[in-house]
């Protein structure tokens, strides 16, 4: 997403030309950002001139939704340790300390945007 935000909005970027500059492999590249097309953070076109180029403008994509459909974070209250019921009227041990790290994780992602991050980016 970085990578992309750094090109120029109206610019279809194909995947094979992300190789050496993005350091996923091939394989994991091309379902990463199927993901992302089907989660509408990305738009592509297929064929011989198609590719990849975000569906918004960096600055209005949290990092929340990039990683939301890869990781299960808008779950906040998923107890550490596994344990089904876990809150606090029912803690488990790291329960509190948890909350507290999750809560500035969330804060971050959520505040964060691609255009932060990839204007600090050295892709």
């Amino acid at each position: 997403m970085t990578f992309l935000a750094q090109q120029p909005s109206e610019v279809l970027v194909p995947a094979v030309s992300m190789q050496g500059k993005v350091r996923v492999p091939a394989n994991y590249r091309s379902k990463i950002l199927n993901q992302l097309t089907r989660a509408g953070l990305l738009e592509s076109t297929r064929g011989r001139t198609g590719g990849f180029r975000l569906a918004r403008p960096p600055g209005k994509i949290r990092l929340f939704e990039v990683i939301a459909p890869f990781e299960p974070i808008a779950q906040a209250n998923v107890c550490l340790l596994g344990q089904a019921r876990c809150s606090d009227s029912k803690p488990c041990g790291a329960h509190y300390q948890w909350r507290e790290l999750a809560q500035a994780r969330d804060a971050f992602l959520r505040g964060t945007t691609v255009a932060d991050v990839a204007s600090s980016a050295g892709v």
